[in-house]
């Protein structure tokens, strides 16, 4: 159960590795994320709490790159390996695979709700062409370059 819980986190964590920056400047939000991290962990090294919110970045509304930078820092005391694939033979993908990549998903997701099949397809089949594998999973969709 632990090792399917991780599998979840560090598939979502990977898909933000291109935002990456490590001069990233972070918002009033982002601020609050990491007081609250470094509370949790003042608190007697409580690292459940911790971990919930690293949960909470990654279902903020902050940025990208503000997700990655704080996911970063909280895996440099967490030591999960959150950002790096593993595998150093992996294809890595750019910024702007990513906004492309993210952008044609939402567009994906909005022909979905309107049920128009034929277009959703037509994307999915776009982006394995240009050599993005697309995964559909309860948790919403995530991509790798090939």
């Amino acid at each position: 159960m632990a090792q399917t819980a991780y599998k979840k986190l560090k598939r979502k964590t990977e898909a933000l590795m291109p935002f990456f920056n490590k001069e990233t400047i972070l918002s009033e939000e982002g601020h609050l994320l990491s007081d609250a991290f470094k509370m949790q962990l003042a608190d007697d090294l409580n690292t459940a709490n911790a971990m919930t919110v690293l949960f909470d970045v990654i279902k903020s509304n902050i940025s990208n790159a503000e997700k990655a930078f704080l996911i970063h820092k909280m895996d440099f005391v967490l030591s999960l390996n959150l950002l790096s694939n593993g595998d150093s033979s992996e294809v890595t993908s750019s910024p702007e695979d990513a906004i492309y990549v993210e952008g044609m998903i939402a567009k994906r997701k909005e022909a979905k709700k309107e049920k128009n099949w034929a277009l959703a397809d037509a994307i999915r089949h776009e982006l394995i062409e240009k050599g993005f594998e697309i995964k559909d999973t309860p948790e919403g969709t995530t991509w790798k370059k090939c």
